[in-house]
């Protein structure tokens, strides 16, 4: 047989074929394995970041932060870039290292927009970040402009109602903040109809929302309408699920539901969520508890025992108060330039 006859045939044709393809398939399948080995080590060390952010070891929770976005950025993985940059920021906001945070919250922004687009619900999520940020720095106007884009986009994609609802709620607080009272119950009107169609009455998501209503009644002067609020949002918190998960944000709403109710002389009521308020601040992932919301809800705490009598509890909440305001002093000090 004529030896270029037998190297024409179909079979040899496919043993070469096979020759040709067998080390790319190799090589593609060693990228794969490398590339999930490093995906596990990437979600790993996030929540390792996240734990030691829960424990108030934010040098430690940098670095890791810092680990997870240089093994993404290894191999381009936009989304979990993102995610990476997210959690950088957040360490720093938790810091109130404002600035720092905005950097690494531009960031995930940019990445938004060049993948996703400016429509994207991940850029909302990104925006509303900020404007959280803004709004911290008391920069209202800003703010309340990073949340209406937001909403806008949330309301212009199809499942993303309760995304949009929060929005609704967060950026009210801003708009009373500027005493721009008829926009906000608007907002918030809206905000609950969603909340209460997704959850039903008696929900976490709706807590915010009601808050912030009651706090326009006291501001109003409507004192009918704050008392019912008042009774509304206590047995919410009192019952035995209210908090299926906890948060910043949750201690901050208690913290200003007790103070409402002791200045509406229910001091029962206060002091048992003065109670529920630190639980929550201990367990949320700000420090474990070692930050200025606790220090905020003892001294609360403690000018509402003192005027009911109890000076020896008063006092033993003013020093803890003060002890955590120390240690959060002491911590803001370390220099954090390094790792960033």
């Amino acid at each position: 047989m004529d030896t270029t006859t037998a190297k024409s045939t179909p079979a040899n044709k496919r043993r070469r074929l096979i020759r040709l393809a067998l080390p790319l398939t190799i090589l593609a399948l060693i990228l794969a394995m490398a590339w999930g080995g490093r995906y596990v080590i990437w979600v790993k060390t996030v929540n390792e970041s996240l734990d030691s952010m829960q424990r108030g070891e934010f040098i430690k929770a940098l670095e890791q932060a810092r680990q997870c976005i240089s093994m993404m950025s290894c191999i381009q993985d936009s989304k979990s870039l993102c995610i990476s940059y997210r959690l950088m920021s957040s360490i720093y906001a938790c810091r109130r290292q404002f600035q720092q945070a905005q950097v690494y919250n531009a960031k995930g922004l940019d990445i938004d927009k060049s993948v996703w687009g400016k429509g994207s619900v991940e850029y909302a999520d990104d925006l509303q970040n900020l404007a959280l940020m803004k709004r911290k720095q008391r920069e209202f106007p800003e703010s309340e402009k990073m949340y209406n884009e937001a909403i806008a986009i949330y309301q212009s994609r199809t499942g993303s109602d309760v995304e949009c609802a929060r929005a609704k709620a967060l950026d009210a607080w801003v708009l009373i903040q500027q005493d721009k009272m008829v926009d906000a119950k608007k907002l918030l009107t809206e905000s609950d109809q969603t909340l209460k169609q997704q959850f039903g009455d008696a929900h976490f998501e709706r807590l915010v929302g009601l808050i912030e209503s009651a706090y326009i009644s006291k501001k109003e002067g409507k004192a009918a309408e704050l008392n019912a609020a008042l009774d509304t949002v206590y047995k919410m918190i009192t019952e035995p699920k209210a908090f299926e998960r906890s948060s910043a944000q949750t201690v901050v709403v208690l913290n200003l539901l007790a103070q409402m109710l002791r200045d509406r002389g229910q001091e029962d009521k206060a002091l048992k969520i003065f109670e529920i308020a630190e639980i929550n601040c201990k367990s949320s992932a700000i420090a474990g508890g070692y930050n200025t919301f606790m220090a905020d809800i003892l001294e609360t705490h403690a000018k509402l025992l003192s005027k009911l009598g109890h000076q020896n509890e008063s006092e033993e909440l003013r020093r803890r108060a003060a002890e955590i305001r120390s240690i959060h002093f002491s911590m803001k000090r370390i220099t954090l330039s390094g790792l960033a």
